[in-house]
C-alpha cells in the first residue's frame, strides 16, 4: 500500500466531494452510532473529511497510517498478502479502517448505540469503498489529461 496522497485535499472540487460524502452517508447508514468519517493516505494526508474532530490530530492520523503497516506485517506472517479491514474495539467504540486503494477509509461507532454490532456490513461497506476509490481514480485520470494538454 501506497503511503502517500495522491489526490490532495484542494483537489477535490464541489461535485466529487458531494458524490463521495454520499458514499460515506450511505456507509454511516450501515453502521448506527457512527461518527465521522476521514480518508486519508497511509501517511496521515487527510484526503476528504466529514468532520473536523480528527484533522488537527496529525499524531493520530500517522498512527492509523502505522496501524495499516503493522497489520500487513502481521498478515504476512501468517501468509495473508492483503489485510483490507482493520477493526479495533473497546468498551465504548468500534474503530473500523477500510482499505480504498492507496488510501484509507476509517471512522468509529459509539458501541453504545451499537449494542449488536457484527460484521455483517462489511461486504457491502467494502463495496461502497470499491465505489469512493474509482470516484478518487477518476478524478486523478481527469486531473492527468488536463495537465498534459
Amino acid at each position: 500500500m501506497a503511503c502517500c496522497s495522491r489526490v490532495p485535499v484542494t483537489s477535490i472540487d464541489g461535485k466529487l466531494k458531494k458524490q463521495i460524502l454520499s458514499k460515506l452517508t450511505e456507509i454511516g447508514n450501515l453502521i448506527p452510532g457512527s461518527n465521522g468519517f476521514l480518508i486519508v493516505s497511509t501517511s496521515g494526508v487527510v484526503i476528504l473529511s466529514s468532520t473536523d474532530e480528527f484533522n488537527n490530530d496529525q499524531d493520530l492520523l500517522r498512527t492509523f497510517g502505522r496501524m495499516k503497516r503493522a497489520s500487513v506485517s502481521i498478515a504476512n506472517h501468517f501468509k495473508e498478502t492483503i489485510c483490507p479491514i482493520i477493526k479495533i474495539k473497546g468498551e465504548r467504540y468500534l474503530y473500523s479502517s477500510f482499505e480504498i486503494g492507496d488510501h484509507l477509509l476509517i471512522f468509529y461507532a459509539n458501541l453504545t448505540a451499537n449494542q449488536n454490532f457484527d460484521n455483517s456490513s462489511d461486504e457491502r461497506i467494502i463495496n461502497l469503498c470499491e465505489d469512493i476509490r474509482q470516484l478518487l481514480s477518476h478524478k486523478k485520470h481527469i486531473g492527468k489529461s488536463t495537465n498534459e494538454e
